[in-house]
């Protein structure tokens, strides 16, 4: 694993370059897709277990969708450390529209491994860019994009030019021949296929390429102590999208999935699960509940989808297996009226904490046009996980 210069934790926004105008940039022009789609009253039954078997068989799928990730393997990356580790979440959303996370795990002050989430930049400035050209100086070890939503993927193709490493991950879901034909406009149509042709030319270069349809390791590392035997075990993995839920949607030609694609992520350390959870809706996370694994133990949540009424359904199991320590941190998408504000209130029901990436307050104006959250977590010798929040822009606590 290779180790990144350590540098201040997060740089300046407002000193981020400026880019020029660009028009559209809060999806004035977009067609976004429904929150919640509606099957068409087509005549056609329901797909039966048949055809999914069918269908696994002719794209050589297991039907065995039974979790097995968390399986530790015969040898895992290294990384030792004297007092502490620390891993740190930089969620950074803007009022309109657009997301981006940025993880960063360090032993004591030495920064070991960057991940980037999902990328998003408004016509004035790309901070996201300019986080990682100060946090993560020889590059990206982990970039994933979560789905093709433009709010998801807009100024990724520069971060896929200029800031990865040359073995870096590279984790998106394995969308179908025809997906292109599926974008909801012509504006996300071209991002899509640029996108996917620069990540093929990543293919035969030495990158780690994870095309995602089912849940799928991607990581596994060994947190050392210096100073004790201690070993803990961590990992990294894919928790969706589900193959079984997308072949039912794609055998019924049904064409708003964008959201059933998206990727979501598990970070396993001391068997504290942080989750970053994409765009993903109610049908995925009851799958994941019932079929894969208890949705418990969650110390941080990157909320899905905006906290909109279609991923409503994950408060509720969450709130039966979690107690108060969650932190939980939802993005914007103004056009759509988002986040939900009940949704945001069933999460407060059971986490320490909830932040929004941009105010709700009709009375306060979102002057800095963005908003940053950032939760450090400390991890002692010990497995014993302290945290610290702190909103900054427009970000805020929800009340």
């Amino acid at each position: 694993m290779k180790k990144n210069e350590f540098v201040p934790d997060v740089p300046d926004v407002h000193d981020a370059p400026y880019l020029g105008d660009e028009p559209n940039d809060d999806f004035s022009n977009d067609q976004y897709l429904p929150l919640r789609e509606e099957e068409p009253d087509d005549g056609v039954v329901d797909v039966s277990k048949e055809e999914i078997a069918d269908e696994y068989k002719k794209k050589q799928i297991s039907v065995d969708t039974e979790s097995k990730f968390d399986e530790a393997p015969e040898s895992a990356l290294e990384i030792h450390y004297n007092e502490k580790i620390s891993l740190e979440f930089i969620v950074l959303g803007y009022p309109a529209c657009g997301e981006s996370i940025i993880f960063i795990l360090k032993s004591d002050d030495t920064v070991e491994y960057v991940g980037v989430v999902d990328s998003y930049r408004t016509c004035k400035k790309h901070n996201l860019e300019h986080i990682i050209s100060t946090v993560a100086r020889n590059g990206l070890n982990f970039l994933c994009w979560t789905h093709a939503h433009i709010d998801h993927m807009k100024g990724m193709e520069n971060i896929l030019a200029n800031h990865l490493q040359n073995d870096a991950s590279i984790v998106l879901p394995r969308y179908p021949d025809n997906y292109k034909d599926l974008c909801p406009n012509q504006r996300t149509r071209a991002l899509y296929t640029s996108l996917y042709s620069i990540i093929d030319s990543k293919l035969g270069a030495g990158y780690d390429v994870n095309r995602i349809s089912n849940p799928t390791d991607i990581l596994h590392f060994n947190l050392c102590s210096n100073t004790s035997e201690n070993i803990y075990p961590c990992s990294i993995c894919a928790i969706a999208p589900h193959d079984h839920l997308l072949l039912r949607k794609e055998l019924r030609n049904s064409k708003n999935i964008a959201n059933e694609y998206s990727v979501a992520l598990r970070i396993n350390i001391c068997n504290e699960y942080f989750i970053l959870a994409g765009d993903v809706e109610d049908p995925t996370w009851d799958h994941i509940h019932n079929k894969h694994f208890k949705i418990c133990n969650v110390r941080y949540l990157k909320i899905p989808h905006h906290a909109s009424d279609s991923s409503s359904d994950l408060p509720d199991l969450m709130a039966r297996m979690n107690n108060q320590k969650c932190i939980a941190v939802s993005t914007s998408n103004r056009r759509h009226g988002l986040p939900c504000r009940q949704v945001l209130k069933s999460y407060q029901k059971f986490c320490k904490e909830v932040y929004t990436t941009s105010s709700l307050s009709k009375d306060v104006k979102n002057k800095s046009g963005y908003g940053i959250v950032k939760t450090v977590f400390t991890i002692d010798p010990n497995c014993d996980i302290t945290d610290d929040t702190k909103p900054e822009g427009d970000a805020e606590q929800f009340q």
